[in-house]
Parts: structure tokens; sequence; C-alpha cells
């Protein structure tokens, strides 16, 4: 199931989608991975990044899609799938 973020001011819900699990990570999705293992927020990743808060967003939800997750605290640990 793909599952979609909506940010909801400082509320995220995530809504299920057929469609990406177990398909590889881009390099930019592996970069935000990393930065959100490491602790950062949205926001600091999107000023790290050079992206809006909500292009991360869109980003970290494809990543949970990606890897069968639900919550960003699950992704410590998750093999890396690489395109």
């Amino acid at each position: 199931m793909h599952h979609r973020l909506v940010e909801a001011g400082t509320t995220a819900h995530l809504h299920l989608v057929p469609g990406t699990a177990g398909t590889a990570l881009t390099g930019r999705e592996e970069e935000i991975r990393d930065l959100v293992t490491g602790g950062a927020t949205n926001a600091e990743i999107a000023a790290v990044l050079g992206v809006s808060p909500r292009t991360v967003a869109g980003h970290l939800s494809h990543i949970l899609a990606k890897l069968g997750v639900r919550r960003r605290t699950e992704l410590s640990g998750e093999p890396a799938l690489r395109s």
C-alpha cells in the first residue's frame, strides 16, 4: 500500500493508496531518510536541501510507503532499496 502523508498544521495523517511497497528509494529519498533517521524535522531537512517542508513531506510519504512503514520513527534499521 502507498501511504500519502497529509499535513494539517502540526499533525500528519497517512492515507493508504495501493501501489509502491517494495519499490526502490531514489537518491533524494535516501538523503531524506538519512536526515530523518538522524532526528531532523521536515523544516530542518527542507532548509538543508533547499526545498519546502511540504516537498519533504511528499518525499517522506513515498519513503514510508516504499519501506512499508507508517511512522518516521520506524525508519531506523530499515534496509534501503536503491534504484
